[in-house]
């Protein structure tokens, strides 16, 4: 019945379970996209009122400081840009079945390594930079002892490199040696890569508040 409905298309006979399991899937990253760019509006208005408030404190005293911290939330803010650009790419220019393409061609659709290394990349830029912000904060706080600091240096450096991985096996996919496999399979890196991020964010965090 599909390949009647799409003669042109190459699709393959699909129980109609896994037609219904395709097009869920397809709904679900569209789904995803409309709500990260929602967020992405959010995260828009909080970046404009932190430069307002940035902006308009009085810096008799270091004018470099503030001019650092608005350099960093701008370049934040377009690599946010960059990664929600990306993400329309993947999820939405392809999941819209243009020119009467058919759901198939949406859902075997591959972005290819162009697309998924400049995730990557933008994913590792974004959290080194609010990482070591966040950080630095922690360590001028505490009266700059690097004690206090290790372990969420330790933990952003762990975070990058589990993004790394994402990125090698997103690219790579089934073509990894062996043993990179294995670890794919028994390791969740996109899992950890959230971890080490939440536990830099609450350690510099509470220790900025307790001090």
């Amino acid at each position: 019945m599909i390949a009647r409905t799409y003669p042109g298309a190459d699709i393959p006979e699909l129980a109609d379970s896994q037609i219904k399991d395709i097009f869920r899937n397809l709904d679900m990253q569209f789904n995803n996209a409309m709500i990260r760019a929602g967020g992405y509006g959010i995260y828009t208005g909080v970046v404009a009122v932190t430069l307002r408030a940035v902006a308009s404190r009085n810096h008799s005293q270091s004018l470099g400081r503030p001019r650092f911290l608005i350099f960093i939330i701008l370049l934040l803010y377009l690599l946010a840009i960059l990664s929600i650009y990306n993400g329309w790419a993947v999820e939405i220019a392809h999941t819209t079945l243009p020119n009467g393409e058919s759901f198939w061609t949406a859902f075997e659709y591959n972005p290819g390594t162009p697309i998924f290394l400049a995730l990557g990349i933008d994913a590792i830029l974004s959290t080194i930079l609010a990482d070591a912000t966040l950080i630095w904060r922690c360590w001028i706080v505490w009266g700059r002892s690097w004690r206090i600091v290790l372990v969420p240096i330790l933990c952003t450096t762990l975070a990058v490199v589990s993004r790394g991985i994402v990125t090698y096996y997103a690219i790579f996919g089934p073509s990894v040696p062996p043993g990179a496999l294995f670890l794919k399979t028994t390791v969740s890196w996109s899992v950890l890569y959230t971890l080490f991020i939440l536990a830099t964010l609450l350690w510099c965090t509470t220790l900025i508040i307790y001090r």
